[in-house]
């Protein structure tokens, strides 16, 4: 048996990163980060050690955006204003579902979702590497 070794969540570097999180408190902060670092191994991992930190504070980012909306986000794909109806276009229960609707579900996610869209290409033979990746801005 395999075991994944965590490293340990820096909930005050994070805050400081992203303002909009500061009123989540540490123990849930690290909370998230236990129930993110293994979903996003697989698709951050394959950067370089160096350039992986952005996409880290990007997938926490992610799990926290979706904790402070009770798990509502996503892209509306329909809504009513008579009577207040909304219509997401990934409900809820997508955490088990493909990647992409997890992923899709905040600005944070789809940025991560990106490098998982990279390997894809990879695999395939494509050599298209962006400049963020490799660090060439």
């Amino acid at each position: 048996i395999m075991a994944i070794v965590i490293p340990t969540f820096d909930a005050t570097a994070f805050k400081l990163a992203y303002p909009q999180f500061a009123n989540i408190d540490d123990d849930t902060l690290d909370m998230l980060w236990l129930q993110i670092y293994p979903m996003a191994m697989p698709i951050i991992g394959i950067l370089k050690a160096g350039l992986q930190a952005p996409y880290w504070s990007l997938a926490e980012a992610h799990a926290a955006e979706i904790w402070a909306s009770g798990g509502l986000t996503g892209r509306v794909s329909d809504a009513t204003e008579g009577s207040v109806k909304a219509t997401l276009l990934y409900g809820v229960d997508d955490i088990n579902a493909e990647p992409q609707k997890f992923w899709n579900k905040t600005a944070y996610g789809q940025q991560v979702y990106q490098i998982m869209t990279l390997r894809n290409m990879m695999k395939g033979g494509a050599r298209y590497i962006p400049s963020y990746v490799y660090g060439g801005w």
